[in-house]
């Protein structure tokens, strides 16, 4: 014959854990960090830095329409820190350029290259062209995530 009594402790057991359960508050969304992004190695305080914040792919790191740029802010370069507010809690690509002329563009050389400093979010090493989105993005989290972008200069 079968004993029961231990089916019923067990039984017991899940309807207390179930009620304890019960009394935690569900997970909300909207859950939101500050981004604070350190600049090093400007190579001079003229101008200033921009950045660009990205919550996916798409359009990373030029933007435009369409695009899944989030949010962007210049800064004066002598200043090196800018923090971005109440971004929801997720993965993100950052794109700064050193707007050295103030003119509001990435001036490049004859040759296409960069004849501004740049940098990205995670500093990835660079091959061809720009970073990708996979290799620049952080996670934002807590009430406050810390990034230092590697300005670069050629």
């Amino acid at each position: 014959m079968a004993n029961f009594k231990h089916f019923s402790a067990v039984g017991s057991f899940i309807t207390i854990a179930s009620a304890l359960l019960l009394t935690i508050p569900p997970a909300r969304g909207g859950y939101s960090s500050n981004l604070e992004v350190k600049l090093n190695s400007l190579k001079n305080t003229k101008g200033r830095v921009c950045l660009t914040v990205f919550s996916g792919p798409k359009g990373f790191p030029a933007g435009g329409k369409g695009s899944s740029l989030k949010a962007s802010r210049c800064i004066a370069a002598n200043s090196g820190t800018v923090t971005f507010t109440n971004l929801p809690l997720g993965n993100y690509a950052i794109a700064a350029i050193h707007d050295s002329n103030s003119d509001g563009k990435l001036n490049t050389n004859r040759l296409g290259l960069p004849a501004e400093g740049f940098g990205f979010s995670n500093n990835p090493p660079l091959r061809y062209g720009p970073a990708s989105f996979s290799d620049s993005q952080v996670f934002v989290s807590g009430t406050k995530t810390v990034v230092q972008i590697q300005m670069r200069y050629l």
